[in-house]
């Protein structure tokens, strides 16, 4: 007896039905990759940002009790790296003995690849930290016709910037250059990628930057910002004859404008040019020039998914 042999087979709707599931799936699948290691980063950054708050916070806080013993006015961090780092080492965890050995480095000097770099501290969390005992420097703004000396003085004479060193007021302008790596050893240690750079000034202020415009590294740009960190800016207001709690808008906005808004960093100079014309930060800015409203800047932790 024959039997006759029937080959069975897809047909071309079933292949393409098929095919658009795995697409569907495999588009889910990345977004929910994508969102989560944005989440991490974020998570991890707002930590390396805290931890540089605190510390700081701190170490101002020792200077002043000092100062006030002796009489003086302003409190500012070490002016030695060296010093800074020791001082720093004494208020933080670290994983390990070697501390503030680390390899010294500028801007221009393509810092873009860390894993062949010597951290000066390596927290008990993993995060390292780079250029802590690197001398403070008086960091230089590139862009076109706007080449001045540091971001944190008015942009519209350079002289001014040489004017308020010479008045005594340094100490917002000479700030040491530190590199975090968020994630230690678990990640590629790139620049922008999982290495970001901080502001530390000698009168305390911690400034995150963002240069990822700048493919070499070798000047900042304060116009395009990709730090992951959300800030609003919170006031006290006695019109009313009591005090209220308020909230300046735009609320959750980039440090870069909430520092502006809440004259953290002087709206005249080159770090808020961008926001200069901005109606909501000039109206937040107006109010928090004011002392009596107290503004402060409040910063959004994240989620750890």
């Amino acid at each position: 007896m024959m039997f006759s042999k029937i080959k069975k087979a897809y047909t071309l709707a079933e292949v393409v039905v098929v095919m658009l599931i795995i697409a569907v799936i495999g588009s889910i699948t990345i977004k929910i990759t994508s969102n989560k290691m944005q989440s991490i980063t974020a998570y991890t950054y707002y930590a390396a940002f805290n931890t540089l708050r605190t510390v700081v916070g701190n170490l101002i806080a020792e200077a002043q009790l000092a100062q006030n013993a002796e009489g003086a006015t302003q409190a500012t961090l070490p002016s030695n790296g060296t010093t800074f780092c020791q001082a720093f080492v004494k208020n933080v965890n670290t994983n390990g003995d070697e501390t503030c050995q680390g390899d010294t480095f500028s801007i221009g000097k393509s810092a873009g690849y860390f894993a062949d770099k010597k951290p000066d501290v390596v927290l008990k969390n993993g995060i390292k930290l780079y250029n802590l005992r690197a001398q403070p420097v008086q960091p230089i703004l590139g862009g076109g016709a706007f080449t001045y000396s540091t971001y944190l003085c008015s942009y519209s004479n350079n002289n001014v910037c040489t004017s308020e060193i010479v008045q005594g007021k340094i100490s917002d302008v000479q700030s040491y250059l530190v590199f975090a790596d968020i994630d230690g050893d678990s990640g590629s240690s790139t620049y922008n990628d999982d290495v970001f750079l901080f502001y530390i000034t000698l009168s305390g202020k911690v400034i995150p930057l963002d240069v990822s415009s700048q493919a070499s590294l070798n000047v900042l740009d304060p116009f395009t910002s990709s730090v992951p960190l959300k800030v609003s800016v919170q006031y006290d207001d006695y019109s009313s004859g009591n005090r209220v709690v308020r909230w300046m808008e735009p609320k959750s906005t980039e440090f870069q404008q909430a520092a502006c808004m809440s004259n953290y960093i002087p709206l005249t100079s080159t770090y808020c040019r961008a926001y200069q014309d901005d109606a909501d930060t000039i109206i937040a800015h107006n109010t928090c020039v004011n002392a009596e409203h107290d503004c402060r800047m409040m910063y959004e932790k994240p989620l750890r998914k």
